[in-house]
This record gives structure tokens, sequence and C-alpha cells, in this order.
């Protein structure tokens, strides 16, 4: 009965019917799996409104960054949509809908400063993380994503005409990246031991990043921003 569900009710189901058919499906899974865990999970549908993920909104955004908030509440909005039209839950309204959205934050501007990567390089030398170097290489002579590093396989390699082809990207589509004499070299150097030009995770990659970072005594340095690096320059 509507009367008894409460929204953890209509998250499962909507993780377990509809993420399995969504390209980021995992990635939502993750964000959903946080919201079970919070309090508002056990308020009832037929207690929710607009006034019930306002203040949401509102805690969320004393603890994480306006993105984090607005991405969270644009997966739960598709959830209320669905609900309300394929599975015949008798909401009045989609309460997310309703409410104002965080505004985005700023882009990043951040870059390589002088010294930094000299710093970077210095400090590499101490990781075990033989992968890592490589990657922060190819992310400056390349501009591509972390993650789209690591889907790439070595059949995807042409080292012939060095390229390199990205298959179902970020975007939904697959391009492909012209590679410099530099990222061809640091390509044939690494080990083939896995179909995977890089058979590691991203969590690994973000760690081994981190630690990098405080070795090299640099604040504010995201991977990410080598991508901002590799553009720019």
């Amino acid at each position: 009965l509507f009367s008894n569900l409460d929204l953890s009710s209509l998250i499962i189901r909507y993780q377990h019917e509809i993420l399995p058919l969504k390209k980021g499906g995992a990635n939502e899974r993750i964000v959903l799996d946080a919201v079970l865990r919070r309090k508002i999970s056990g308020t009832l549908l037929s207690a929710i409104n607009v006034s019930t993920f306002a203040s949401y909104r509102d805690e969320r955004l004393k603890l994480v960054r306006a993105s984090t908030v607005k991405r969270e509440l644009a997966i739960l909005q598709h959830m209320f949509n669905v609900a309300r039209s394929e599975w015949g839950i008798p909401l009045s309204n989609n309460p997310i809908e309703l409410i104002q959205k965080p505004s985005a934050s700023k882009p990043r501007k951040r870059r390589l400063e002088a010294g930094e990567l000299e710093a970077l390089q210095d400090a590499v030398k101490g990781s075990r993380a033989t992968y890592l170097w490589p990657l922060v290489e190819l992310a400056i002579e390349t501009g591509m994503r972390r993650g789209e590093m690591l889907k790439a396989e070595w059949r995807d390699l042409d080292v012939q005409v060095r390229k390199l082809t990205l298959n179902d990207t970020k975007n939904g589509e697959d391009r492909t990246i012209p590679l410099t004499v530099r990222a061809t070299e640091v390509l044939l150097k690494l080990p083939r031991t896995d179909n995977r030009i890089f058979p590691v995770s991203p969590v690994a990659v973000r760690h081994a990043w981190e630690r990098l970072r405080k070795r090299a005594g640099i604040e504010d340095l995201h991977f990410h921003d080598l991508r901002h690096e590799a553009i720019s320059r």
C-alpha cells in the first residue's frame, strides 16, 4: 500500500529495475546507497513534500560541494518521474522538480605552477605505484580523462599512425586521440600484462595520486587538473 511505502523502498526498486539499464548505473548506485544510509530514506512517501527535499538540499550543501548535491537531486528527480509515470505510484507531484537546484560551481582553472611538475617527478621515485607516472605523462600529453586511460585496451592502440581509440567515452561516443611522440614512447615502455593498458582501479589511482601530491608538497592539485593543463598547453 502507498501509505506504507517509504523513500528507501522506492530507491531499492529503482536500483533493481532501472539502474541496470543505464550506462552510468554503477555510479548512480553508489550515490543512492549513500542516500539509503541517511535519515531521509525512512520518510514515508505520503509525508514527502517540497520542503522535505529543500531541507535535504540545504543540509547536504553544508557537507559537500554544490555539484555533488546537484547530481544527487538529478538522480532522485528521475526516480520520482519513473515512479509516477511507470509504476503508478500516486504522488501528486515530483517534489524535486519544484525546488531550486544548487548553482553549479565555477570551473577549476588550476594549472601546474613553476616547479610543480619537477616536484612530482622527484616524489614519484618513492612510489610503489609504477603505473602512476606514465598516467601523469599521458594526461599532460593527450588531455585524456583518468577514466578513459584506465578503460583503454592495447587493441585500441595503433602505434604506426600514433593514435588511441577510446570506446564509449563519458559523452557516450567513440573518439580517437592523436598521440605525440612522447605519449607513444610512454605507452611502448609499459608492460603488457593485461588486456587493459593500465590494469588498475580508479580508487587505487586516486589514493596513489594523493600520496604523490603530499610527498611533493603541493596543495590543491587534482589529477583532473592535468587535463586542463594539457588543453591549456
